[in-house]
């Protein structure tokens, strides 16, 4: 039976829909199912179905996280000189939610029942607990999604210093490196995470040894594993100050490289968004104009106070805002006027 057969064999006793598509690589294949574009938070319930796709058929495990690209149908694999080629079933999507649960053993609202179900229970206050109260708890937003906005700071930080193309120079790199790799453990299974974490580090890190690599990165790995194992909340959960404060130096003398971050900012910035969220909600709503006219008036009087000899902890005193914020917002270039032609 050939290895194609074999595959849509195992996926029919499992009861699991057949793949839009076979991918032959040259040294086996992959097979591939579509499904509508998701939200970020959809990440977790995406990677059981990945886990248990590779259990029914006896795949690699380290090809089944979200970050993996796999080979492209054209091209040739350099190691066995053959042309990748591809199948096609048929071109219609799956609805995730479905097809999800054709997959995996236990179907989405049975996952929400026990987990309302987990989450009463911890959440019963001791008090409480002795005269039979139960009190329900709302989480909102996804820290899955928050980690891949901080992967996606930390590859924007590697852009503006150029770090792609020359690689972290020393006395940075092992820093950046250890972030890059916390922040793939939330959204990389831990079988992959290892090679993920190899792969970043020969781009950036070139000059360390895989052993060195895996060193510097030895605690992530291993809370990683932990949670995998137990899940028992043992990776590192970074506050926005926390990483703000370790890479700010990778950022600040970059002008406009703030504005373009999502998870790593000063609190300024992260105040200023809230306020400008909350007006948007209530709908009052402040025209670019204003609000850049506004900025550039702080920018103005944080550089006053820093020339009448103010350290930049009392100018962020006067300001309302920290001193690195302070600092910050004096370096800023001027938004409001015309560009110079």
């Amino acid at each position: 039976m050939g290895m194609s057969a074999l595959a849509i064999s195992k996926i029919e006793r499992a009861g699991i829909p057949e793949p839009n598509a076979i991918v032959y690589t040259g040294r086996g294949i992959h097979l591939y199912w579509l499904i509508e574009p998701l939200p970020a938070r959809a990440l977790p319930r995406w990677q059981a179905c990945q886990r248990q796709l590779c259990e029914v058929l006896g795949g690699d495990k380290q090809s089944v996280d979200c970050t993996r690209v796999l080979r492209v149908v054209g091209s040739v694999n350099s190691k066995t000189g053959g042309l990748v080629t591809a199948e096609l079933s048929h071109p219609d999507r799956y609805e995730f939610d479905w097809i999800s649960d054709q997959i995996l053993p236990v179907t989405r609202d049975e996952v929400r029942k026990a987990k309302a179900e987990r989450v009463q229970v911890r959440d019963i206050r001791p008090a409480q607990a002795k005269a039979g109260v139960k009190r329900g708890k709302s989480v909102k937003g996804s820290i899955y999604e928050r980690w891949y906005q901080v992967y996606q700071d930390l590859w924007r930080i590697v852009d503006a210093n150029d770090w792609r193309t020359c690689g972290v120079p020393k006395g940075k790199r092992d820093r950046l490196l250890f972030m890059m790799a916390n922040a793939l453990s939330w959204f990389t299974v831990s079988d992959a995470l290892e090679a993920e974490i190899i792969d970043v580090a020969r781009r950036l890190t070139p000059t360390l040894t895989e052993r060195e690599v895996l060193s510097y990165c030895s605690s992530v790995l291993a809370r990683a594993r932990a949670d995998a194992a137990k899940d028992d909340g043992k990776r590192y959960r970074y506050k926005r100050e926390t990483l703000w404060n370790a890479l700010s130096d990778l950022i600040e003398p970059h002008a406009g490289l703030v504005d373009q971050l999502r998870a790593i900012v000063p609190d300024d910035v992260r105040e200023q968004r809230e306020r400008e969220r909350l007006r948007q909600r209530d709908g009052v709503k402040m025209d670019r104009t204003t609000y850049l006219a506004t900025a550039d008036e702080r920018r103005e009087e944080a550089l006053r106070l820093r020339e009448r000899g103010l350290s930049w902890k009392a100018v962020g005193e006067i300001l309302g805002v920290s001193a690195t914020a302070a600092r910050l917002l004096a370096s800023r270039q001027k938004r409001s006027s015309p560009p110079l032609v």
